[in-house]
């Protein structure tokens, strides 16, 4: 039924101009100066009716050529408020007939607007999660609280089997491998958006912008006020694994924030790539992170745990998020296209899935 719409329009477009009459709908020979302001006329009334045709539409491929008997043909894209004026070569018209529209990288751009509305969508998003979770979730978070619970009561053992392997090598080597829940972190997603501007690679800027926003939600905000709200005293200050100063800033060992942040960057990696490698890779550094602060006797078992929960949680739930809205952004899209070539005049409408 559209094609022949579509086909009528272009026939009419072509050599007649729309004429009403009792029974039916006419044509009559114009010129060409009148086939262009029709032309015009005619994308106005379909533009208007845009919802219509995009669901009409929605099950099916069309691409119209840009081209015409091999002629040159000028087209006025329109898609949202972004409008660009292209021209079809003349010498190859083939190639326009079978050339689709460029996918456009759904990734928010690191100096645009939309990375701070991203930044504090995300946020919003993670902190209200509470109100619309389900049984299910609740349940998985309950197995959280009691798991890391039940760790508390291997946090002394623990810290005495870790405090008799101490020696010079091994305190340089956590003391580097601790800086993957600090600089090294941010270094590396850093590279990852580097890698992706240069080879042209969405996934890897987008490891970069989720992880920013792990980072500002799991590292930034979370961990943090759990820090001040339960001051929980460290291990190295002797006071025991039960020694507690809530809303205080004097105690800060649960939970633990380089694994946090460790674990925030490493699920963000893992969620945009499905290679085992980096997974097993990502996850593997992110708990030698834990390892290391519980070495320097800077945490509990019970600290690291709860920061690796807290920072895998959110970096994978911002994932989700994000990418949810990052394919609606690629949905069905509708391209409508006035074709005005020498002796021809005619629309195309193109849909983008």
């Amino acid at each position: 039924m559209i094609q022949s719409f579509l086909d009528t329009v272009h026939h009419c477009v072509q050599q007649y101009s729309y004429l009403k009459k009792p029974g039916g709908i006419y044509c009559k020979r114009q010129s060409l100066g009148t086939r262009i302001p029709i032309t015009g006329l005619l994308v106005v009334v379909i533009l208007l009716s845009n919802n219509v045709l995009a669901s009409d539409l929605s099950r099916y491929d069309a691409i119209q050529a840009l081209s015409y008997n091999g002629q040159a043909t000028y087209s006025l894209l329109l898609s949202e408020d972004v409008a660009a004026f292209d021209q079809s070569p003349v010498e190859d018209p083939t190639a326009a007939e079978g050339s689709l529209p460029q996918e456009k990288d759904a990734t928010e751009g690191l100096f645009t607007l939309d990375f701070p509305k991203l930044l504090l969508r995300d946020t919003w998003y993670v902190l209200s999660s509470p109100v619309r979770w389900d049984a299910n979730d609740w349940l998985k978070v309950g197995i959280g609280i009691a798991g890391v619970a039940a760790v508390t009561l291997a946090d002394k053992p623990v810290r005495t089997q870790v405090q008799h392997i101490q020696n010079g090598s091994a305190n340089d080597v956590a003391s580097q491998i601790r800086q993957f829940g600090g600089s090294y972190s941010f270094a590396t997603l850093g590279l990852f958006y580097v890698g992706g501007e240069i080879f042209h690679d969405p996934p890897a800027k987008a490891v970069f912008i989720d992880g920013a926003a792990a980072t500002l939600v799991a590292s930034g905000i979370i961990t943090p006020a759990l820090k001040y709200m339960v001051g929980r005293a460290r291990p190295n200050a002797d006071q025991g694994t039960h020694y507690f100063t809530p809303f205080s800033n004097s105690n800060a060992s649960f939970p633990s924030g380089e694994t946090t942040q460790a674990f925030a960057v490493a699920s963000v990696i893992a969620a945009h790539y499905d290679s085992l490698w980096v997974k097993a890779s990502s996850y593997g550094i992110a708990s030698l992170v834990g390892m290391a602060r519980m070495y320097e006797d800077a945490h509990w078992t019970s600290d690291a745990l709860a920061g690796a929960l807290i920072g895998a949680a959110v970096g994978t739930a911002i994932v989700h998020f994000n990418e949810k809205r990052r394919k609606a952004d690629k949905e069905t899209g509708i391209f409508i296209t006035p074709l005005l070539a020498p002796g021809t005049g005619g629309i195309a409408i193109t849909l983008v899935r």
